[in-house]
């Protein structure tokens, strides 16, 4: 599998990251829940649950994380979900 990052700021040079490992922690952790989120397109559970997936996240990468997950929630009304954070959550 390979999985290609465009970097929106380009402060890692020209072209798309292609070493995960040269992301920062919050990169990682927005990088894995939309690869939750791609997965979720093509697989059916019925419960979902994620447990301090934003530990990592600055509040921008936290906030758009947590409207698309809700958001993708909100559209599986079939599916159950738990999100699970340390972090304090707000309206």
């Amino acid at each position: 599998m390979s999985v290609t990052m465009n970097n929106a700021k380009n402060e890692r040079g020209a072209g798309p990251v292609e070493d995960l490992k040269s992301l920062s922690g919050g990169e990682r952790s927005f990088t894995t829940v939309s690869f939750i989120l791609a997965l979720g397109e093509i697989t059916d559970n019925p419960f979902r649950a994620m447990d301090e997936f934003d530990v990592f996240m600055d509040a921008v990468n936290r906030r758009i994380s947590m409207q698309s997950l809700i958001k993708f929630a909100h559209d599986q009304r079939h599916v159950q979900f738990m999100f699970l954070t340390p972090q304090v959550t707000t309206g």
